[in-house]
C-alpha cells in the first residue's frame, strides 16, 4: 500500500507545470554565424568572405559587424521554441515578479553598455570610436535590451508552442 501511494506521488510529480521566464531572440542569437553566450564562438558566414573580398576588409571585420547590428535587432516574431530561457520557476506568480523585477532594473543598465558599445566598435575597426559613435552605440543596445525585456513573458512548461 505504501508503495503504491509513493508511485502515485511520483508519478504526480511528473505532471507538475513549472513556468519559464523568456525573451525574445536577438537576429544574432538566430545566427549561427554569430557568436552568442549560449553558443560560443562560432565561423564566418560566406556572405563575410564575399564582401571582405570584396572590399578589401578583413572577413572577421564583417562577421563582427554583421553581428554587432544582428544583436540589436529583436526578433519578437521568432517562434517560442527559439526564445532564450532566462529562469525557470514552480508559479505563475514568482515568474511574474521576477519578470517585473527584471523590466526595472533594466532601466537602470545604460552605463553598463558602454564597455560592450566600444568593444563592438574597436572589433568593427573603429580603434578610436568618438564620443558620438559611443553614445550612439549605447543609445541602440539600451533600446534593443528594453524591447527584449518588454515582449518578456512567463510561458507554462508545457506550452506546445515550446516544442522544437
Amino acid at each position: 500500500m505504501a508503495m503504491l501511494g509513493k508511485g502515485c506521488w511520483h508519478t504526480a510529480m511528473l505532471f507538475t507545470v513549472g513556468w519559464y521566464l523568456i525573451t525574445a531572440p536577438t537576429a544574432a542569437d538566430l545566427d549561427s554565424t554569430c557568436p552568442s553566450l549560449l553558443r560560443g564562438p562560432s565561423g564566418l558566414a560566406i556572405s563575410d568572405i564575399v564582401i571582405g573580398t570584396l572590399t578589401l576588409r578583413e572577413p572577421g571585420r564583417v562577421n563582427a559587424r554583421r553581428c554587432d547590428i544582428a544583436s540589436r535587432q529583436v526578433e519578437i516574431d521568432a517562434p517560442l521554441s527559439r526564445w532564450i530561457e532566462l529562469d525557470q520557476f514552480e508559479s505563475l506568480a514568482a515568474c511574474q515578479a521576477a519578470l517585473e523585477g527584471r523590466e526595472a532594473k533594466t532601466l537602470e543598465e545604460n552605463a553598463s553598455y558602454r564597455p560592450i558599445a566600444e568593444v563592438q566598435l574597436h572589433d568593427e575597426g573603429i580603434a578610436a570610436p568618438s564620443e558620438t559613435d559611443v553614445e550612439l552605440r549605447v543609445s541602440a543596445l539600451s533600446a534593443a535590451a528594453k524591447l527584449q525585456i518588454y515582449a518578456s513573458r512567463c510561458v507554462a512548461s508545457d506550452d506546445p508552442r515550446l516544442a522544437k
